[in-house]
């Protein structure tokens, strides 16, 4: 008897979320590496939703956290992600702090020609640019539990959709005082010379078409599903309780409180129809 046999569901998002993670950072042991931005070796529901986050998972995040934590202790490790994973993860380790004692006896720098010396900086460039925006995010999350919620009220509180350079790097001072904000605006900004709440959170996008599609496939349409799960008040704009409550019936596989963030652009605590579909 396999998982498969026992929660297809769960089975497949498994494999979809194992499957992101090797496409992003290579391996789940880069990726965990990456995700364990404390160094504490095991990750919580909050830092494991910000890993989801960072591979544009749109899966049952909660079910899967669950699944991963065998052990009830509400952290999961790379062991009980994969098991196979933490044991070369290990090795390499081992191996790498082996080469490392034979690199400081027996290298030297000269024996390097000048292009292999320059991907090495750049590598590592890049490397701890990787690290510094995982940080970055991470921190947005830990202080308004969302990206979006952060995204509107410190960085786009004028709900414009987009804020230029100088915009982003007060806001990011503000935020990280130590963080390398240039950096982070180059590579978030991507050198279009503005950024979006979309640069900062690519998956939200998918999110939203995953919702709007298991919405319809329910009800038939997003009028529908609004109509019949909606409120009856308030003309018809759902509160973050409503909208959670509204989307239990559909099983949505996105995080519905991140998604209600993304949706309530002008910070005014309520969504309508016209915000989850304007075609709708």
């Amino acid at each position: 008897v396999t998982l498969a046999d026992i929660d297809p569901r769960t089975a497949a998002s498994l494999a979809i979320f194992r499957e992101k993670a090797v496409a992003r950072y290579g391996s789940l042991a880069r990726a965990f590496d990456a995700w364990d931005t404390d160094g504490s070796m095991r990750m919580s529901p909050k830092e494991f939703q910000a890993a989801c986050e960072s591979i544009a998972f749109v899966g049952p995040e909660r079910a899967l956290f669950t699944y991963f934590d065998a052990d009830g202790s509400g952290f999961i490790t790379l062991d009980e992600i994969d098991e196979t994973a933490a044991r070369g993860a290990e090795k390499l380790r081992l191996k790498e702090i082996a080469a490392g004692h034979r690199v400081a006896e027996q290298a030297d720098p000269q024996d390097e020609d000048e292009d292999t010396v320059d991907w090495r900086k750049e590598r590592q460039r890049a490397q701890r640019i990787d690290r510094a925006v995982e940080k970055f995010l991470t921190a947005i999350r830990n202080r308004f539990g969302t990206v979006p919620r952060g995204w509107r009220t410190v960085f786009d509180p004028e709900a414009q959709g987009q804020i230029e350079k100088d915009e982003f790097v007060k806001a990011a001072k503000a935020l990280q005082p130590h963080a390398p904000v240039l950096a982070l605006w180059q590579r978030l900004s991507a050198g279009h010379g503005f950024l979006t709440l979309e640069a900062l959170d690519p998956s939200l996008p998918e999110s939203l078409e995953a919702f709007r599609r298991q919405a319809t496939q329910a009800f038939g349409s997003l009028e529908a599903w609004f109509r019949r799960c909606g409120p009856q008040r308030n003309h018809g704009r759902m509160t973050v309780t409503e909208f959670l409550k509204a989307s239990a019936p559909i099983s949505a596989t996105v995080n519905e409180k991140r998604l209600f963030d993304y949706l309530d652009r002008d910070g005014d605590g309520v969504v309508g129809l016209d915000e989850i579909d304007a075609a709708a």
